[in-house]
């Protein structure tokens, strides 16, 4: 199998499916690892093992979306507007009014920017304290490495409390366990083996493959990179984060004060124009200039009155208002528009897979179905998995834990043990 020519799929189920003497054959490496020149050689035909950033231009496009919404937009017309009204009347432009305007477009504008670039510098900041040195061998001997400097064939080596720096097949395992919860949503540990698998049901099936962004619970083994950087499931996943988001709550508010003020806009601009004119026509017995003139400064005033200045300030303020308040609270809100969403939640419902948390599952209080903390509710719950000890479910094990912390081991035992009727 050439694997210059094969697909990264194909690629990755050889990996899985064969033994390891192929896998370590088609990617020409050795339990010993890759010589120095095969490193580079590696590296220049998979390339380098640093999932793209997706967010070029980061800062062009922070600065379009400060400064271009329907907001700002009204701000500039009118803008625009007031000083055209002023010479079509003959009068001197009121410049301290265009003054207004403009301060309050680059206030609103401003404002969203610093706030968003403050938030997406703590981000990145947050990113750039986790750096991954991990082990491998190259020419016999284990050194340490930036997981940037991995390329595919070397051997990594996994321990426990090491995070699998890029797809990898487990060439020799020792009851290896890992958490795959990043990837497949799923909180628990996954037992990882060294021998050939089915690939046809999928790669992420296989217990002998180890992916980017996982993390070792327990065991060691030993394991050869068969995919790096973008050629990773992570690395897809990330690629697919950065396609264009789903409008939200903000984005269809905007759009349906914008549907409004344009049809406000059609309906009442132009016949208000016409009418005018039509009025004039009949007072001055005829189009003369004056006629027109004044038609078109009541068009445009009414079309002015129409904007809503302060909204775009107003909105910019309390959205940044709600980005700090958050940051605050230690949560980051990276897009100052997503503020919107977050207010409108009721509810906030996350799995138990560590996205949001340390992946580790405690329990705090017990309520019933009207929100309210219960105490027959704790006792039940602390029953129904009392007597589940071999359990390997992590939430089974956090109300074990719960129950021994505050105390309820004793009063569990009022309740003798029947049987176990399973969830249906």
């Amino acid at each position: 199998m050439d694997n210059g020519s094969t697909t990264l799929e194909q690629r990755m189920k050889f990996a899985a499916s064969s033994d390891a003497a192929a896998v370590l054959e088609e990617f020409d490496s050795r339990v010993d690892g890759h010589y120095n020149e095969e490193v580079t050689t590696s590296r220049i035909k998979f390339g380098d093992n640093v999932v793209t950033n997706h967010n070029k231009h980061v800062i062009l496009k922070r600065l379009y979306r400060s400064f271009v919404n329907i907001f700002i937009i009204a701000l500039a017309i009118i803008d625009v507007l007031w000083p055209v009204t002023a010479i079509i009347q003959g009068e001197e432009i009121d410049y301290a009014y265009i003054v207004i305007l403009t301060t309050l477009i680059l206030i609103s504008g401003t404002m969203t920017f610093i706030q968003e670039t403050r938030s997406s510098n703590a981000a990145a900041k947050l990113l750039n304290m986790v750096t991954t040195i991990i082990t491998l061998r190259r020419e016999g001997v284990e050194i340490e490495v930036d997981s940037s400097d991995l390329v595919v064939g070397d051997i990594v080596i996994l321990d426990a409390g090491d995070m699998v720096p890029a797809d990898v097949r487990i060439i020799k395992s020792n009851h290896l366990k890992v958490d795959q919860s990043a990837l497949t949503g799923e909180s628990g540990g996954v037992t990882k083996t060294d021998g050939p698998q089915n690939a046809d049901d999928g790669i992420m099936g296989c217990t002998n493959m180890a992916f980017m962004g996982s993390n070792v619970l327990s065991g060691s083994a030993e394991a050869v990179v068969v995919a790096v950087g973008d050629d990773t499931i992570f690395g897809s996943m990330a690629e697919k984060l950065s396609r264009k988001k789903d409008a939200t709550t903000y984005d269809k508010g905007t759009k349906a004060i914008t549907s409004v003020l344009v049809k406000l806009m059609i309906y009442l601009v132009p016949p208000v124009f016409i009418i005018m004119l039509v009025k004039g026509y009949f007072n001055d017995g005829g189009f003369e200039f004056d006629t027109v003139k004044y038609a078109i400064i009541f068009a445009i005033t009414l079309a002015i009155g129409l904007m809503p200045e302060m909204l775009a300030t107003i909105v910019s303020t309390n959205l940044a208002k709600g980005s700090i308040d958050m940051s605050k609270k230690k949560v980051i809100v990276k897009e100052a528009t997503s503020i919107q969403n977050l207010g409108a939640m009721d509810v906030l419902c996350s799995d138990k897979t560590g996205t949001l948390t340390q992946n580790r599952i405690s329990v705090h209080d017990c309520a019933d179905i009207h929100g309210n903390s219960s105490h027959m509710v704790e006792v039940f719950t602390c029953l129904n998995s009392s007597n589940l000890k071999s359990s390997t479910n992590q939430i089974d094990w956090a109300i074990q834990e719960y129950a021994e912390e505050y105390g309820f081991t004793a009063e569990l035992e009022q309740y003798p043990y029947v049987a176990d009727v399973p969830f249906d």
